[in-house]
């Protein structure tokens, strides 16, 4: 995944309730998910992106990383 320097990615070991809404509204502003809500529903949104990130499947990464402007591998961009 792709580290900036400017917006420092949360510490994924934390969980996302212990996060600030800022860093919460950073960490959905970098992925491109909305940032309306409450604490617990930035909490929510965050947990589930970093669920979909953490999960097996080959093409939900692939279809994350499209959407963070990362160039698709060999076997996903349609060559």
């Amino acid at each position: 995944m792709f580290k900036s320097h400017c917006a420092p990615e949360p510490d994924a070991d934390a969980a996302p309730a212990q996060l600030t809404i800022a860093q919460l509204k950073a960490a959905l502003r970098a992925r491109g998910l909305p940032l309306a809500g409450r604490k617990a529903d930035l909490a929510a949104r965050f947990a589930a992106a970093l669920a979909e990130v953490r999960a097996p499947d080959s093409l939900v990464r692939a279809r994350l990383l499209r959407q963070a402007g990362a160039p698709p591998c060999r076997r996903h961009s349609g060559r």
